[in-house]
């Protein structure tokens, strides 16, 4: 992954993605696309459900934080004392929601495949799993900018892929779904009411890094 500041994998769809909407008559990006959204697997953010074997809903574990040997950074904590179990074995490579690409998005809607669009909702439920249950309030799922484990851009990227979750997970006869919209229902209340609706801001400017000094050029 990328460090901060630009990088090809960084926005609303990585680069690669970019590259096959607009190149369709060529056979290479099609390839890339399909390579970099395998290549998702190799992270450490792969959380089923042991009663359902699928990604979890946050409203069966409004207090589970994840564990230690998933190679992910600043992860929060359990007000319960509840982690996911610890990794063994070869640590997988290091995953940073502050700096994470869309992952199997652009696949998920090109080709409808479920791998596919596990990735993507598993991306969002480690951006919740990584979030302390207090800060995220509980299941609600609230990425909170500036607070616990979210610095401003990965509050954001993390908003990205918990829309893009919401988007290609199946409305009929899935609850995962359900559970998603819920979750951006909350976010979208919180930063409404935190700082849109205040009459000393009006702008809605969303509270920024800890070093952030707002009198610098």
């Amino acid at each position: 992954m990328g460090s901060g500041g630009y990088h090809g994998s960084i926005g609303l769809l990585p680069e690669w993605d970019v590259l096959y909407m607009t190149c369709p008559e060529s056979a290479a990006p099609w390839t890339a696309l399909q390579r970099n959204a395998y290549s998702a697997g190799r992270y450490g953010i792969h959380f089923r459900d042991e009663a359902t074997n699928r990604p979890i809903r946050f409203s069966d574990h409004p207090n589970l934080v994840m564990g230690n040997g998933t190679a992910v950074p600043g992860i929060g904590s359990s007000s319960l004392s509840l982690y996911t179990t610890a990794g063994t074995g070869t640590s997988p490579a290091g995953y940073s929601s502050t700096h994470a690409p869309a992952m199997g998005y652009m696949a998920a809607l090109v080709t409808g495949r479920a791998y596919h669009v596990e990735t993507v909702q598993f991306q969002a439920t480690a951006n919740y799993l990584k979030n302390g249950d207090v800060e995220r309030q509980g299941s609600a799922g609230v990425l909170r900018s500036n607070v616990g484990s979210n610095t401003t851009r990965g509050a954001g990227w993390a908003w990205r892929t918990l829309a893009q979750a919401t988007c290609v997970t199946p409305e009929a006869g899935d609850n995962l779904s359900l559970e998603l919209i819920a979750s951006m229902t909350a976010n979208i209340d919180f930063y409404q009411s935190r700082y849109v609706a205040q009459t000393n801001n009006t702008q809605g400017w969303v509270a920024p890094y800890t070093d952030y000094d707002p009198g610098s050029a």
